[in-house]
């Protein structure tokens, strides 16, 4: 009977220490529970304008309360979402640990700006990318008229001025790498950087130079571009440097071949990586440039500081590399580039080897008259991402559209209508950003490197705009963005055919004269295109 109490003892303890092992683990899972609830809302973000590395994105500030009167703010609701949303405590684990399992699970990319390839390869989706190799990219006769037009007035620019322009057409990954795309049996075939090569050829004498087949045929030789990544590997861009090289020999720009270069394995994680999630991608074994390196990255010194300056005025986020190499020839290279020409993949020092100075500057593809004048280029190069041709084709100029030869004119111009505007009908109402008024003197500053007008124009005699509009400074004669809207024209006169006689134009500061007054004359071409109104003359002095 007494051993039989004892097991009956022993089996009660035992109960009660499983009950109570019971309740410490249901404790623990209640603290755990509500650590996972708390957690993140005591490890929030408090920071003000901090980046999300894993989105590419800066984060939601914390709103403001009030309005401007002290009263609630209308959103406050909306932004303090946002804010929770953007900032809750281990947001980036969770949102790496669901990308992960997106893409190694299920095989989904999680960005819309990136497309899964096969064998480990990635597209990049936006600025019609992949349209590039269904044949579908938007590239009709009228853009690529507005295209070669606006090459070719670069090219007259700088020609005007004893600088030799070449323009650098550069491939898309999917045009070079395009069986790897899946879905389809993609091959490599005519893509937009070719259309665009044959028509400027056929309409422009522009020097223009498509890497494309070189980048192709390098494909042999070794991965031109990254699997992970938009850009070349410093295999394709040495490839891409051998393809301008040469045809800048062939045209006589220089005199001297491509340098030789040797390349070892690195490895290097490309930038899907982050779009898809925060470093989910492995790193990919990529080939490594190595040459006899001549050239000095200058960083400091008048000659940086002043082209500095001028980027920091552009308003261009990207910064400016300038190289000199004091061991060839007198000539200086302006590029004009995006990020294929960064220096991580090597074609400014590369091309370093050839000239004493080069400058590489991320502007978007478009010329700026400033740096143009700091930096004195003998040659020219502006780069043009093969998805960026439709976009590129609508810009504005940026450098002065150069006229050779007037439309036909009367020798006498007729008589001055009383209701013409201003002088003859234009008014010129900015310089330079700063109202003026409609004068016809004003100054400018003797350092500046450019001059801008804006205003508008108009034929009064048919109570129309002009036909063309064209700004004779010197002996140049550059025809002026004509046709911008300017409703408050059309609403002072009440009349909507004066909507769009808004006008601008822009030319460096040296075509003026150096004397102490110089002149400018507006000449005006009427609505039937056969008959002008008296050039419209401003005196410009020099403060």
């Amino acid at each position: 009977m007494e051993n039989n109490q004892d097991k009956i003892d022993c089996n009660k303890n035992k109960a009660r220490k499983g009950i109570q092992t019971k309740k410490i683990i249901s404790l623990l899972y209640i603290i755990v529970f509500l650590l996972v609830l708390i957690a993140p809302i005591l490890t929030i973000n408090r920071m003000s304008g901090q980046k999300s590395e894993t989105e590419n994105r800066y984060l939601a500030p914390f709103p403001d309360v009030f309005d401007q009167e002290g009263h609630i703010s209308n959103n406050i609701k909306a932004d303090i979402e946002a804010w929770i949303a953007d900032n809750i405590g281990f947001r980036s684990q969770f949102t790496k640990l669901a990308a992960n399992i997106k893409l190694n699970l299920f095989h989904q990319s999680t960005s819309d700006k990136v497309a899964i390839g096969e064998d480990g390869w990635f597209f990049y989706t936006q600025d019609d990318n992949l349209k590039i190799a269904d044949g579908t990219y938007p590239l009709s006769e009228t853009l690529l008229a507005e295209f070669a037009e606006k090459q070719q007035a670069i090219s007259d620019y700088y020609k005007s001025n004893g600088i030799t322009y070449v323009l650098v057409l550069t491939p898309s990954k999917v045009s070079v790498y395009p069986e790897y795309l899946g879905g389809s049996n993609y091959q490599v075939g005519v893509s937009p950087a070719d259309v665009v090569e044959r028509y400027l050829i056929q309409h422009t004498n522009i020097h223009v130079v498509n890497v494309k087949p070189a980048n192709v045929q390098g494909k042999e030789t070794g991965a031109q571009f990254l699997k992970t990544d938009t850009h070349w590997t410093q295999l394709g861009s040495y490839t891409a440097y051998c393809a301008m090289i040469d045809y800048f020999n062939e045209h006589g720009i220089l005199s001297t071949g491509p340098i030789k270069a040797t390349f070892s394995e690195t490895k290097q994680i490309g930038e899907f990586s982050q779009m898809l999630g925060g470093d989910i991608l492995p790193p990919e074994t990529v080939p490594n440039a190595q040459w006899d390196a001549h050239a000095d990255l200058i960083t400091s010194g008048e000659w940086f500081s002043q082209m500095e300056q001028v980027r920091q005025q552009s308003g261009s986020p990207y910064g400016i590399i300038c190289l000199e190499n004091k061991a060839v020839g007198d000539k200086t290279l302006l590029i004009y580039g995006d990020s294929q020409w960064e220096t991580c993949r090597n074609i400014p020092q590369l091309l370093a080897e050839h000239f004493r100075e080069v400058v590489s500057f991320s502007m978007n593809t478009n010329p700026n008259i400033s740096m143009d004048e700091v930096a004195q280029p003998d040659v020219v190069i502006c780069s043009c991402s093969e998805r960026y041709i439709n976009v590129i084709a609508h810009r504005d100029l940026t450098v002065p559209k150069l006229v050779q030869h007037l439309p036909s004119l009367p020798e006498e111009p007729p008589q001055t209508a009383d209701e013409w505007i201003g002088t003859n009908g234009i008014c010129l109402d900015t310089y330079n950003g700063e109202a003026i008024g409609n004068t016809d003197t004003f100054s400018i500053h003797k350092d500046a490197a450019q001059v801008e007008l804006i205003g508008w124009a108009a034929d009064f005699k048919d109570r129309q705009p002009l036909s063309a509009l064209y700004l004779q400074v010197g002996e140049r004669v550059i025809q002026c963005n004509y046709r911008i809207e300017r409703t408050s024209v059309s609403d002072h006169y009440q009349n909507d055919n004066l909507k769009d006689t808004g006008f601008s134009v822009t030319f460096p500061a040296s075509y003026l004269a150096e004397e102490q007054v110089s002149t400018l004359s507006f000449i005006q071409v009427g609505t039937d295109g056969t008959y002008r109104y008296e050039p419209v003359m401003y005196q410009v002095s020099y403060t």
